[in-house]
């Protein structure tokens, strides 16, 4: 019985490197089929809506922003205030820190 003899370790860069390039193409090419795919599913989701509808949720949208960016008492008579969300957090953070 004879021991064979391996070749030295030696990785096909030409192969690693197809594999690498096509791996990445695929990849882009997903991603660009999915950019696509949301532009166009948005874009007739907007159209279908019609104007009064589209008009309503960014009156909707606006109402919420508003909500998270203003200071207004909650319960004036129990002292219970909404602050805006960014002062919220940084009020949290300066608590645990």
């Amino acid at each position: 019985m004879t021991l064979k003899q391996f070749e030295a370790d030696k990785p096909n860069v030409g192969a690693i490197l197809s594999i690498t390039l096509i791996g990445s193409l695929v990849i882009y090419l997903f991603i660009l089929f999915a950019d696509v795919l949301f532009y166009v599913t948005t874009s007739d989701k907007a159209a279908a809506m019609g104007s009064g509808q589209l008009e309503r949720a960014e009156a909707y949208y606006a109402k919420q922003e508003e909500a998270f960016s203003s200071y207004r008492f909650l319960d004036k008579a129990k002292g219970k205030v909404a602050l805006p969300i960014r002062r919220a957090m940084q009020l949290v953070l300066e608590e645990v820190r």
